[in-house]
């Protein structure tokens, strides 16, 4: 029983997250205007109903937007045409738009940047991103105008700037009952295809183990996933789902002696260093097991996620969320 204890103590902590919405930036740089923020998840919410009429209301009646393709679309009634003929034309997809940086010009004017994730990928290897020029009408902020650009960016890459802020050391520690305790430290692979995870956990009966963590995403499934082995011989599996600002991780694995492990995690973000983190429904072998009470992880390294979108080229700086 202490390598199933070790065994959920790990999976306990394997989900070390920075929780952010799309379109957060790391925690050293101001936050953007929150209506701006709103103005990209409506845009998203409305491209994902179909809502043609509430995609073109964003843009301003003179709007201007230039596709990847080189196609120009002026006019508001023109781009509500458009984006009905396509959505009308390809395969129903959904869309989520990645903040990388909004920066006034002008009291009420600003420029956004933005990756642009959409579910299935118009392209297997290249992810589009985005350029908007906002102002500011009657006290809402409109689309001026829109450029459309195809980049060389791994398309898991951009699923996976949600987790950008895991990279570096934390540490954690549990209640004083259980006395675990953990170390990671977590860094990109190449062309940030992969976050990988280095863990060391350790319960209060002087037994310890290590493991891996490997995160990555799921393009059949449109999950980000991640898979978990230990140095006993344990092995399981995360399922990554967005609650609020909340994640809820949902894992299954298979402890070294052959046993059959679940839980939910819920990570909830105290601050931009600062991690709670509670599992739930957790069974071993499908008898329930009690609640585990929260944990707090801290991060221990200076080292944040970069501010730049990423490159086709290994060693560049990882996007912030």
């Amino acid at each position: 029983m202490r390598n199933v204890f070790l065994m959920v103590l790990v999976n306990f902590t394997t989900v070390l997250v920075h929780p952010l919405y799309g379109g957060e930036q790391a925690p050293a740089k101001p936050q953007p205007d929150a209506a701006i923020v709103q103005l990209l998840t409506t845009l998203a919410d409305d491209f994902c109903r179909a809502d043609t009429k509430g995609v073109a209301s964003l843009f301003t009646a003179d709007a201007d937007f230039l596709s990847a393709d080189g196609t120009r679309i002026r006019g508001r009634n023109a781009i509500e045409k458009a984006f009905g003929e396509m959505m009308a034309a390809g395969p129903k997809r959904t869309v989520k738009f990645h903040l990388v940086e909004a920066r006034r010009i002008a009291n009420d004017a600003a420029m956004v940047d933005a990756i642009v994730q959409t579910t299935p990928p118009r392209s297997p290897d290249h992810t589009p991103s985005i350029t908007l020029t906002l102002v500011r009408e009657a006290g809402k902020w409109l689309i001026a105008s829109a450029h459309e650009t195809i980049d060389v960016i791994p398309a898991p890459a951009a699923h996976l700037q949600e987790l950008a802020g895991l990279v570096g050391q934390w540490e954690g520690q549990s209640s004083a009952a259980a006395g675990g305790t953990t170390k990671s430290t977590c860094d990109w692979t190449a062309n940030h295809s992969f976050l990988i995870r280095k863990f060391t956990t350790s319960g209060k009966d002087g037994r310890s183990l290590a493991g891996t963590e490997v995160i990555g995403w799921d393009p059949r499934n449109g999950r980000i996933r991640s898979w978990v082995f230990d140095s006993t011989g344990g092995f399981g599996e995360n399922l990554w789902l967005h609650d609020g600002k909340r994640w809820i991780i949902q894992h299954t694995g298979t402890t070294a002696d052959g046993g059959h492990a679940a839980a939910t995690h819920i990570v909830t973000p105290v601050d931009g260093n600062t991690l709670s983190v509670q599992t739930r429904d957790r069974t071993i072998n499908g008898e329930q097991e009690p609640a585990s009470p929260a944990i707090t992880i801290k991060r221990s390294s200076a080292k944040k996620p970069a501010a730049k979108a990423p490159s086709a080229t290994p060693g560049l700086p990882a996007p912030t969320p």
